[in-house]
């Protein structure tokens, strides 16, 4: 889109249609209750130990736990997959704490806020808690010992036993949106890879096609009159305005 164009009418009508707006159909019947929520998360991790495996066990655990926490703690997706033990989760005297960074956050505001009472002895290995996958297991599950050269050598015998070697190597691609959160990643992944005897290929991909079939009509006229075009809203300004969030094309 022109930068240099006003494209504040756009604003304006986006205003007006999301000030008429009703839902197609009414959600509110979805609703649940954060009380329900959270007797489904602590039940979960009741009847966890009732599961037939170890790693059904762990399953079902963690999800009663995440559940319970988002009943009693509300973060976003990402903020909440992204807690780990001693940095975003912090121990401090009794009790233990969220803390992150503002540079984690959407909003770009720190959050600071304790862990919830009833779940910290489900956080916790005994005799403190109820739950930890104790040392010994965890480091018996592939990839997890703290030896790194150690869990390298199992590995390059996995590829040899599969006919990879230092003269014949794995190669694959590693396909990615050319992003810095999802390339940075890869392009570490794919060093790592090489100590195995895989070489990956790093495919950086850049959608354009939504932009294209969306906003053709409204980029191809001259005037910005707001009949041109089809009707804008509040998503098409963010996917596809030249200050949009989600516009990664510009």
């Amino acid at each position: 889109m022109d930068p240099g164009r006003d494209w504040s009418w756009i604003y304006r009508i986006a205003s007006s249609i999301q000030a008429r707006h009703k839902p197609a159909r009414s959600k509110r019947h979805r609703l649940v209750h954060s009380e329900k929520l959270l007797d489904l998360g602590l039940g979960l991790m009741v009847n966890a130990e009732a599961q037939r495996t170890a790693l059904r066990r762990f399953k079902t655990y963690r999800d009663g736990l995440l559940i319970a926490t988002l009943a009693s703690r509300q973060l976003r997706l990402r903020n909440l997959t992204g807690l780990i033990l001693g940095q975003t989760l912090v121990r401090r005297g009794d009790g233990w704490w969220i803390q992150i960074p503002a540079t984690e956050t959407k909003t770009k505001d720190p959050i600071e806020a304790p862990w919830p009472e009833m779940l910290v002895r489900h956080l916790q290995q005994p005799p403190a808690g109820l739950w930890g996958m104790p040392p010994e297991l965890l480091q018996a599950l592939t990839g997890y010992d703290p030896d790194v050269q150690k869990n390298r050598t199992e590995a390059r015998q996995v590829m040899q036993k599969l006919g990879y070697g230092p003269d014949s190597r794995l190669k694959i691609k590693v396909s990615v949106r050319d992003l810095p959160y999802l390339r940075d990643p890869a392009v570490i992944m794919i060093d790592q890879m090489k100590q195995v005897y895989i070489d990956g290929d790093l495919e950086r991909s850049i959608l354009r096609i939504g932009f294209r079939r969306s906003c053709a009509r409204i980029t191809s006229s001259a005037s910005p009159a707001p009949e041109v075009g089809p009707t804008p809203t509040r998503i098409s300004n963010c996917f596809y305005g030249c200050d949009g969030e989600l516009n990664y094309n510009v």
